[in-house]
């Protein structure tokens, strides 16, 4: 039996099966040399996407979403998500707001720990009611 990468061997829909193998068939097929079909040509431009507008710079690189991976304790995971839902949003949204946040507060302040603030905190008397 030849040998067969994990890709292979899991269960996927009719539809992913057939867009495996037109990336195989991509993948091992040569097209030198053959005959340009325009009519296919045309049909293939209608379903690519188009291209920017705006030339490419920095800005509008650096507003480019990319993905990353970020490990978490399970417990942590389940408390974000639970957050995340009870204000109707994503966990990958509050993330990537916290970290824009924090990255603002970095560069335009002299942050402290939390830790340290807690303690600041702790050292307050405490309000009357009023």
């Amino acid at each position: 039996m030849a040998d067969r990468s994990h890709h292979d061997t899991v269960p996927v829909t009719p539809a992913e099966a057939a867009e495996r193998r037109a990336v195989d068939w991509a993948l091992t097929t040569s097209l030198a040399g053959a005959p340009v079909d325009e009519a296919a040509t045309v049909r293939l431009r209608e379903h690519l996407p188009v291209a920017p507008a705006e030339p490419v710079t920095a800005e509008t690189t650096d507003a480019m979403l990319v993905t990353t991976s970020l490990r978490l304790p399970l417990g942590t995971l389940r408390r974000l998500q639970a957050y995340a839902e009870k204000r109707g949003t994503k966990p990958g949204t509050l993330m990537r707001e916290w970290v824009e946040q924090m990255l603002a507060a970095a560069e335009n302040d002299h942050p402290i720990s939390l830790q340290d603030a807690m303690r600041a905190l702790a050292q307050l008397p405490p309000q009357q009611a009023a």
